[in-house]
């Protein structure tokens, strides 16, 4: 054991780093220090340390006008900016130069930006929501620390996050708010703006405007004035929207707070005695067990979900509870069982439409299906036949391009686990601006451990491979 630490010591630095590694500013981009263990250089840490001694606290109200919220939902900083000078109100009252000073931006750009002349960066935005005080999830940005990669992305990562401050907007804050039927069925739609977005450009960006969405309607249940209708819907718009934030975290990686999600949808769905999302929930919850590991877990959480859809479920609902059996069965190895249970879902599937599908069993066309009996395959170890079957599925398409990304991804990787090395790096290799483009952190983690595979069949193949996802991006 002491020799393995020792052999660790000799490749990494005291902080982690492995040794050759230049840890860089996240402002400047210049290198740090090895004495400097923070995420900033000096001169960074104590200019935002002067912008926050001199950031300006503008009042609740204010932030919270529906107006202002708005038009930080649409990118309107214009508006926002002139409301915040404009000498005609009571207040806000405040300088452009005050501005400057509490953003660190230039007056000269400040202006700008008032008058609509310039558009702003998302560098730009987070320093206006810092500086003037004002919720970054409101401006349909992320709180997180933005990341080196960051310049490639601001612009997709701004429109993605406008979703959250629309939503945001679109919802009374006041204490007691009075809601309608309208705003009850608005918060309910915005599931189908969550999946929308995910489907074109994955979860990442979109985890905290979801979370923020679901944690607004939570407030309006509890403390909102409404009739017994809007309350009905109020519950019914809670569960999905905890669903659909739960499946954003699982494609963004987070599986954690994926989990929490997807327990308190289902909860919620059994509060409300909607079978039909409580069954969705558990073949969601079913799916990430599968993908963590948790064979057995994975097979009960869809015997359960067989159960609790006996007797009103239709076909393809049914169909949805058997394949994430099936995925568990070949987790643990028994493809045997796994063909059988598949030979079930087949038997009962049907593509067409039924007039009580729920909305969430949208995806389960063939393509869908087949590329299922795919994913069974691979996890049994059977990756010839794999590669064949996601074949099939990706030359029947869908309307779903990240299914397709995923699909071609996963085709590459049985090719791979079959010993293809070349092969495997030239589809790989031709799917990675596709993967480069996705903000997904299930299709990226993915992508890192086929890298991890390839470095390991230690050929030219698997190593072009590795460099050609690490100078697009995709991997470190």
């Amino acid at each position: 054991m002491a020799g393995i630490y020792a052999c660790m010591h000799r490749q990494r630095g005291w902080n982690g780093c492995k040794m050759g590694d230049v840890r860089r500013c996240n402002d400047c981009k210049q290198p740090l220090s090895r004495y400097n263990r923070s995420a900033r250089c000096y001169a960074c840490a104590s200019l935002a340390q002067n912008r926050l001694n001199d950031s300006v606290a503008l009042p609740t109200d204010f932030i919270w006008d529906p107006a202002i919220r708005t038009a930080l939902g649409s990118g309107d900083w214009a508006t926002v900016l002139q409301a915040i000078t404009d000498p005609g109100r009571d207040e806000p009252k405040i300088s452009q130069n005050a501005i400057a000073r509490a953003t660190g931006l230039s007056q000269s750009y400040v202006s700008r930006l008032a008058k609509g002349t310039s558009e702003p960066s998302l560098h730009s935005i987070r320093a206006l929501c810092d500086g003037l005080r004002i919720p970054r999830s409101l401006a349909g940005i992320s709180a997180a620390v933005p990341s080196p990669e960051e310049a490639d992305t601001d612009r997709r990562d701004f429109l993605t996050g406008v979703f959250g401050a629309a939503s945001l907007a679109m919802l009374p804050t006041r204490s007691n708010p009075k809601i309608g039927i309208e705003q009850a069925q608005e918060a309910r739609g915005l599931v189908g703006e969550i999946i929308r977005l995910d489907n074109e450009q994955g979860g990442d960006t979109l985890c905290e405007a979801a979370a923020a969405t679901v944690d607004r309607v939570d407030q309006w249940l509890q403390f909102g004035e409404y009739s017994e209708r809007v309350g009905r819907e109020l519950q019914l718009a809670l569960a999905e929207l905890q669903e659909a934030t739960g499946w954003v975290h699982y494609d963004a990686g987070r599986q954690q707070t994926a989990r929490y999600w997807y327990q308190q949808a289902l909860c919620q769905a059994q509060i409300t005695g909607n079978l039909p999302l409580e069954v969705g929930v558990l073949g969601c919850l079913s799916m990430q067990a599968a993908h963590l590991g948790r064979a057995r877990e994975a097979i009960q959480l869809a015997v359960r979900a067989q159960e609790q859809s006996a007797g009103w479920a239709p076909p393809r609902v049914k169909t949805y509870a058997l394949l994430r059996e099936a995925l568990g069965w070949a987790e643990m190895g028994d493809l045997g069982e796994a063909h059988r249970v598949m030979a079930r879902a087949h038997h009962t599937y049907r593509a067409a439409r039924h007039d009580d599908d729920p909305p969430w069993v949208w995806f389960l066309d063939p393509a869908e299906m087949t590329a299922i009996d795919g994913y069974v395959l691979a996890a049994a170890g059977k990756h010839d036949a794999a590669t064949k079957k996601l074949g099939d599925a990706i030359e029947i398409g869908g309307p779903f391009p990240r299914n397709q990304t995923f699909r071609r991804l996963r085709q590459g990787e049985a090719i791979l686990r079959a010993g293809n090395v070349a092969e495997a790096r030239d589809r790989i290799g031709a799917l990675l601006p596709e993967i480069s483009s996705v903000s997904s952190g299930r299709i990226r983690q993915r992508t890192l451990a086929i890298c991890e595979r390839a470095k390991l069949s230690n050929t030219s193949a698997g190593r072009e491979l590795v460099e050609k996802a690490a100078s697009m991006g995709v991997v470190a």
